[in-house]
């Protein structure tokens, strides 16, 4: 019995995953949600993990920084912040060699099943209702950003 619940349960998640990638690129502008603490800057490259406003879908946001400005902006960012995003959204990229690291699989735990290669953003607005997980995310982007700072390998296990 437990082994057809799980089955069904399985069942039910490839086809959600099935459902919500896309087949081909496409051209799209749309509002998000960003969380302080889902915001990782690696030099000129910027990876968001965001929320649709009103689908409740997930993406990922992959930005290219162009000035010291723009990084320090996304290095900093403390509140919840709605985006105006524009770009192409893609399916992700599945692994292509033995033994890579598959992030389409990773992403895929998560829910996230598209990323959007970002070509403009603009903050928007910032939410003024408190909720609990907005306060959490709030909280724990400063803690991200604490344990980025210690030594190695500390800061990896953290």
């Amino acid at each position: 019995m437990v082994f057809l619940a799980f089955g069904i349960l399985a069942s039910f998640a490839h086809d959600r995953a099935e459902r919500q990638t896309l087949k081909e690129p496409q051209q799209v502008h749309q509002l998000v949600v960003i969380n302080p603490d889902q915001v990782q800057v690696n030099g000129n490259l910027a990876i968001v993990k965001a929320e649709v406003v009103g689908s409740q879908q997930k993406e990922t946001l992959m930005i290219q920084i162009e000035s010291h400005l723009q990084q320090a902006r996304l290095q900093h960012l403390r509140r919840q912040q709605w985006w105006q995003v524009r770009g192409e959204l893609r399916p992700i990229v599945p692994a292509t060699n033995f033994n890579q690291f598959d992030n389409r699989l990773y992403e895929r735990s998560q829910g996230i099943y598209n990323q959007l290669n970002v070509a403009d953003w603009q903050m928007v607005s910032t939410p003024q209702t408190l909720s609990w997980s907005r306060l959490c995310h709030e909280w724990l982007a400063p803690l991200h950003q604490y344990f980025f700072t210690l030594p190695q390998p500390l800061a990896g296990y953290c």
